[in-house]
């Protein structure tokens, strides 16, 4: 069966069958997708991949709603993912990515801290095996989400896309090592709106084949607006502790309620992209820029969501056990491991994908990934960290250091100026990546006494 003959049947009803909105090379019909970080990590999965046994089906027409959740599949495709077995599933998730061939690094990784190897070989090992375990935790998500239709699947690809992040969050918390979560998260944002989004533009500028990349300027205006609102939460309990000589439960109190404020923007930024302005988040692409959905079945996917969150907080917590170690084997202050290591596992794949779909000029798409990843964990990770903490007995503060507030600030601004005309160029890109190794090669002098006042 072409792809220009191609028809969708409903209901498995032959006659109501309608032809593919996709037309032969002769002519295109524009596809509507929405840009989402999810949505994005399909294109590291090859778009027309077909097992010698012809189990796996191309997917040719697929209408999804602002995340990637599927409203209308194919009927063939259903039946021929119905019949895999669970194992032979997993196998293709695993074997999509090139990246996956660092699960071999989780045996070692494990046997590391059994035998106890030393903290920068547990450090290694498992900062290793992390990076496809995040990638497999993205997948995993991405196919729940498939599968909940378009409200609830829309939720969850846009609040857990950045699990990796949350989950060694509250490792770390368990641990007490509340540094470590501020770096990491302040790192993670950082990371991908200097480091990730300037190697898209960079990328995209030199290999495109334009000079010049648009992208939809009202989207990016919405989220470093968010942006800039973080940063006010981040500036109030530090502040204000200076400057009233507050003591700690003041400042944890002013926390709290700022992320619960922090979680209620959130919220209607969720609104804002599913309901009143969803055409905002749209872009059009061809037949050729056609993405590839992950297929399995709910059950499946739920299974091996699970396996492997445990897997991801089980390797987090070696890793955060390892760190005050690693720092004082490698000479690493905890805030440079925090702020430039550690964000290395959760961006890893989206820079990856982000540079790949710059290179193809689909900016809209690269401009989601970096930015709007960013916003969520401002937004969303942050403040959970700070509730979870509040749960747990963790005195989890925004009371961040005023260096890293202030180069929060800074680098906020910066990228607000630089998106805000909907237009991007290597140059553009090549400064936002000297501005992050600046501030990487800063951070690693950093010295950061720790919070305390007593009455």
């Amino acid at each position: 069966m072409s792809e220009s003959n191609f028809a969708v049947v409903i209901n498995n009803d032959p006659d109501q069958a309608r032809p593919n909105h996709r037309k032969s090379s002769s002519g295109t019909m524009p596809e509507m997708a929405h840009v989402s970080v999810i949505k994005a990590r399909r294109y590291m999965k090859s778009q027309s991949m077909e097992s010698n046994d012809g189990r796996m089906v191309k997917r040719d027409s697929v209408v999804s709603d602002h995340y990637g959740a599927i409203t209308e599949k194919d009927n063939v495709e259903r039946e021929v993912v119905k019949q895999k077995s669970w194992l032979s599933l997993y196998w293709d998730l695993i074997s999509s990515k090139y990246i996956n061939i660092m699960l071999l690094f989780a045996p070692f990784a494990y046997l590391s801290v059994v035998f106890d190897w030393g903290d920068t070989s547990v450090f290694v090992l498992n900062f290793l095996a992390m990076l496809p375990l995040a990638a497999l935790l993205g997948d995993l998500t991405e196919a729940v989400a498939d599968d909940l239709g378009q409200t609830a699947g829309g939720l969850i690809s846009a609040s857990f896309g950045n699990a990796p992040e949350l989950v060694f969050a509250i490792q770390a918390l368990r641990a007490n090592q509340i540094r470590v979560v501020q770096a990491s998260l302040l790192g993670s944002i950082l990371s991908n709106l200097l480091l990730v989004l300037g190697s898209s533009f960079f990328a995209g500028g030199l290999f495109s084949g334009k000079k010049e990349q648009q992208y939809n300027r009202t989207s990016a205006i919405a989220n470093t607006s968010l942006l800039m609102m973080s940063t006010l939460a981040l500036f109030l309990p530090g502040q204000i502790a200076n400057y009233y000589e507050a003591y700690n439960l003041d400042v944890l109190m002013i926390s709290r309620f700022t992320a619960i404020g922090m979680l209620l923007m959130y919220l209607q930024l969720m609104i804002f992209q599913f309901k009143t302005h969803k055409d905002v988040f749209t872009e059009e692409e061809n037949e050729d820029e056609q993405e590839e959905e992950v297929n399995m079945e709910l059950a499946p996917a739920l299974v091996g969501l699970g396996i492997v969150t445990a897997l991801v907080a089980i390797f987090s917590d070696y890793l955060v056990n390892s760190i005050n170690g690693f720092s004082e084997a490698t000479d690493l202050s905890t805030t440079f491991v925090g702020i430039i290591l550690i964000p290395i596992i959760g961006n890893v794949v989206e820079h990856i994908v982000a540079v790949t779909v710059a290179v193809k000029d689909k900016m809209e798409l690269s401009m989601g990934i970096a930015v709007g990843s960013a916003c969520q964990v401002s937004l969303f990770v942050i403040p959970t960290a700070v509730l979870a903490g509040w749960v747990m007995d963790r005195d989890l503060t925004l009371n961040f250091p005023q260096f890293e507030v202030y180069v929060y600030l800074v680098s906020i601004l910066l990228v607000s100026h630089l998106v805000g005309n909907g237009n991007s160029n290597w140059l553009l890109g090549s400064l936002l990546i000297t501005c992050y190794f600046l501030l990487a090669f800063a951070f690693w002098f950093e010295q950061v006494t720790t919070y305390s006042t007593s009455p």
